[in-house]
């Protein structure tokens, strides 16, 4: 009789062992899945890095775009322009239209086939005239989109606040805020532009 029960006994926590484990399975590999997800973001310790003149007369603006290290690679990543806004006493929205994609650096694509996990690729975010910036020419600078606003693509000096959403496979889309600004016949020592992100 004792045997019977310790067996009863046994067969009902295996029994409950394995309701258990059937429940907790798809929690746990969910959980895990979410965590080891892509999580794309501009790279703030290397945002200053890679702007440069890229020759031609012209500077180019670029964002580090990183994915976390331990995620899995960040596939068919894409970064979205959302709005742009000028800053200060003659704040307005320059141009008119719809989201457009932003072009990748090496291959003038909107989209970024893979990023891995403690990596980054190089963003085009914009295009800057050296020399219509240094003479204090308006119309001096330009987004690198994928299509262009349907007023003229070119914009004056000044601050302009950029919301981005960058967007993968298998990630929630983030949100971005980017500020840039455009100096006005700066000194021959002193850069044309100056970005930053100001994203809480």
């Amino acid at each position: 009789m004792a045997n019977a029960d310790t067996v009863a006994i046994v067969s009902a926590v295996a029994t409950a062992v394995a309701a258990s484990v059937a429940v907790l399975y798809p929690v746990v590999t969910s959980w895990a899945g979410r965590r080891n997800r892509p999580n794309v973001h501009i790279d703030r310790e290397r945002i200053h890095d890679f702007s440069e003149n890229a020759g031609n007369g012209r500077y180019s603006i670029r964002l580090p775009i990183a994915n976390k290290p331990g995620r899995k690679a960040a596939k068919d990543v894409e970064v979205y322009l959302e709005e742009l806004t000028k800053e200060g006493a003659e704040a307005n929205t320059p141009g008119k239209f719809v989201p457009m994609r932003l072009k990748w650096c090496h291959g003038d694509s909107p989209t970024c086939p893979s990023i891995p996990e403690s990596s980054y690729r190089l963003l085009d975010l914009a295009e800057v005239n050296i020399e219509r910036v240094r003479k204090g020419i308006p119309r001096s600078w330009e987004i690198c989109g994928e299509v262009r606003p349907l007023s003229s693509p070119y914009q004056d000096s000044g601050v302009y606040t950029l919301k981005l959403s960058i967007s993968a496979d298998d990630m929630p889309t983030r949100n971005e805020i980017v500020r840039i600004s455009i100096l006005n016949n700066p000194e021959p020592n002193d850069p044309v532009a100056k970005v930053e992100v100001i994203t809480a």
